[in-house]
């Protein structure tokens, strides 16, 4: 209450939400649908109302056409909860799907398409703040906005990151992503590990380990 009280009357406290990413969920779940997500939670062996909201990683309107899964970022309300889904999976629109934690990630500049350069003083920034001359292509390497880019990606991609001609900016198996990551990860210490670190000590197992874990974990009851 001490520390609260330095805040204005309109100020909201937020609690920390655990993000999972959840796998290959069919495009017609109603991620937005509170019987949908009661129903998941239901299925999932979960208690009712742990699950505090659902986005698509990617939008199904930009999925391809034929496309029928991609990823389900799924917020929990608590680690335990969070531990259990990535331990068990979820079970969406009758298919069970496999969850992992979500790791940041390293995020490029969307005008110059670079992590940083000597214009910004080497520092990872925002389009807004980037001092680059012009745009630059993330799928051809043009000076040019990919919505322009004439290119066909499929055989004329080329990444300004990496100085190839193999891949677009945004390929997940691009050589300076990961090494980007990589150093988000030598950051933030969390990432070694498959869980969210609780009391509990089987969530300290490292991802440099997969683990083989006995049983279910226990689902925590409403009350903690």
């Amino acid at each position: 209450e001490d520390f609260i009280k330095h805040f204005g009357s309109m100020s909201i406290v937020w609690s920390r939400k655990y993000k999972i990413l959840t796998q290959f969920v069919p495009i017609s779940v109603e991620t937005d649908n509170t019987e949908t997500i009661a129903q998941i939670e239901v299925d999932s062996g979960l208690n009712r109302g742990v699950i505090q909201w659902m986005m698509w990683a990617k939008p199904p309107a930009k999925c391809h056409t034929n496309q029928r899964v991609t990823h389900l970022i799924v917020y929990f309300d608590s680690a335990e909860v969070a531990n259990h889904a990535i331990h068990n999976g979820l079970y969406i629109g009758s298919k069970s799907c496999a969850v992992k934690k979500v790791l940041r990630e390293a995020q490029w500049c969307t005008k110059c398409q670079r992590y940083g350069h000597d214009n910004n003083a080497g520092a990872p920034h925002f389009a807004k703040d980037c001092k680059w001359l012009h745009d630059v292509c993330g799928g051809c390497g043009g000076n040019h906005r990919l919505i322009e880019c004439p290119a066909n990606l499929s055989t004329g991609s080329f990444c300004v990151n990496c100085n190839t001609p193999d891949h677009p900016v945004w390929d997940r198996n691009c050589e300076a992503f990961k090494f980007h990551c990589d150093k988000l990860s030598a950051i933030y210490k969390d990432h070694e590990y498959l869980y969210f670190v609780t009391d509990d000590i089987s969530t300290w197992e490292s991802t440099a380990v997969v683990p083989v874990l006995q049983g279910q974990m226990q689902v925590p009851n409403g009350n903690g």
